[in-house]
């Protein structure tokens, strides 16, 4: 039988960073379903709070900026000296960004109806 294992191979010296068993279908399956679940969920949380929540997260990963560095720079091969400030600036401005219109830009909009036709 092949083996079904997944490596992750640095680019930064071709070593084998990590190794991990791949998933099976059944297993696959259920985290899917479980996805399809926490998105009905998720959808019944106000945009306002799905804003604050993905505020949070991007100040927990600048938190962690360095230990996540670590991991992109391995994984990606990104010169460690660029990859916190990456976190810390770069992504932390778009979330922040994004998190902040989220409110203004998806709001429903109503559309002027049309026979036949369900908008």
């Amino acid at each position: 039988m092949k083996e079904r294992v997944q490596r992750t191979v640095s680019p930064v010296d071709g070593s084998v960073y990590v190794e991990r068993e791949l998933a099976s279908a059944a297993r696959i399956e259920n985290v899917l379903e479980r996805a399809v679940a926490a998105q009905e969920s998720w959808k019944q949380v106000p945009v306002r709070e799905r804003a604050r929540l993905c505020i949070a997260m991007a100040a927990w990963c600048v938190e962690r900026s360095q230990a996540l560095a670590q991991e992109l720079t391995w994984q990606m091969g990104r010169p460690l000296t660029h990859t916190p400030l990456e976190l810390q600036r770069g992504f932390h401005e778009r979330a922040a960004y994004m998190a902040g219109i989220a409110e203004s830009t998806l709001v429903d909009i109503d559309i002027e109806p049309r026979d036949n036709f369900e908008r």
